[in-house]
């Protein structure tokens, strides 16, 4: 049962360390080829199952059905992230665009490898936990992408979209295609994300959740762009301000009274159904407020 003429197959060390594996049965290190003949033959014989779907064009609502149908099943055994169908399924440039941004995609044998670009978006996206957490690059860039996408999708309607239904919107017809990213909505992107690596010099800032948490990071950059805080409030004022709120959210410092209801209401709204479109806007709003008054 090995595996001849591996590199042929698997570039990465990794990929090639697992291919002649090794399982742990009733206390030893066993290969396939150590398994006696019925315990091989259970294997050899066990069912796959499987769900064959038609997709019709002619139905608009099968799409939807067929997409909550998959998000069942993936609720169980090994779960494939959305993104994952996104990138299989969908054509729509506009997901091209924002990778180009973010990475370049090197093919090496019959590995796509993707080595994230040293830019301000990957400095800011790389502290998210979610991001920092993860040991494989390809799987970093991955997390970077779906967030920098959400984040665009923003940019450009100024409201909010529950991920089930962003993932709808790449999986449809060409004509419906989300359309490729702008030169103006670049150079906005840019902007916001120069704006944060420069904010992010404050450690009081940087090493707050507003910088870490993918929640309270998705609040903290819509809430900039949706009420222009970069064009309102003074850049030294607002990077205090930004830090002053991160500190007050990890609880470093006292909350001030004049912002206590706030602050409730803002943790209640990222504790539980945090991407339900709802509750974002009034997170949204509480943030907004606090920034305001601090």
């Amino acid at each position: 049962m090995s595996i001849q003429n591996l590199n042929k197959y698997f570039f990465q060390k990794r990929h090639r360390d697992a291919a002649n594996f090794w399982i742990e049965l009733e206390g030893k290190n066993r290969t396939l080829q150590a398994l006696d003949d019925e315990l091989f033959r259970e294997l050899q014989e066990y069912v796959i199952p499987t769900i064959e779907i038609t997709l019709s064009e002619d139905d608009p609502s099968s799409l939807n059905e067929i997409i909550d149908l998959f998000v069942d099943i993936n609720s169980y055994g090994e779960k494939v992230k959305r993104f994952d169908i996104v990138k299989a399924m969908s054509k729509d440039a506009l997901l091209g665009d924002v990778f180009d941004i973010l990475a370049v995609r090197q093919t090496r044998r019959k590995d796509v490898l993707y080595k994230p670009k040293n830019s301000d978006f990957t400095k800011v996206l790389k502290k998210l936990q979610v991001v920092e957490n993860l040991v494989d690059s390809n799987s970093k860039v991955d997390r970077m992408w779906e967030s920098l996408v959400e984040i665009v999708l923003f940019l450009r309607s100024k409201a909010h979209r529950n991920p089930i239904e962003i993932l709808k919107s790449f999986i449809r017809a060409k004509d419906q295609s989300e359309g490729r990213l702008t030169s103006q909505e670049i150079k906005q992107l840019r902007s916001i994300f120069g704006f944060l690596v420069r904010a992010y010099h404050n450690k009081e800032l940087s090493e707050t959740r507003l910088a870490t948490n993918q929640i309270h990071f998705y609040t903290m950059i819509t809430s900039i762009i949706a009420e222009d805080l970069l064009a309102t409030i003074p850049e030294e004022d607002l990077i205090a301000k930004l830090a002053a709120f991160g500190q007050i959210l990890d609880k470093k410092v006292v909350v001030p009274k004049a912002l206590t209801k706030t602050l409730v209401s803002y943790r209640e709204l990222s504790e539980k159904q945090t991407t339900h479109v709802a509750r974002r806007v009034e997170r949204q709003h509480k943030f907004a407020d606090a920034i305001n008054a601090l």
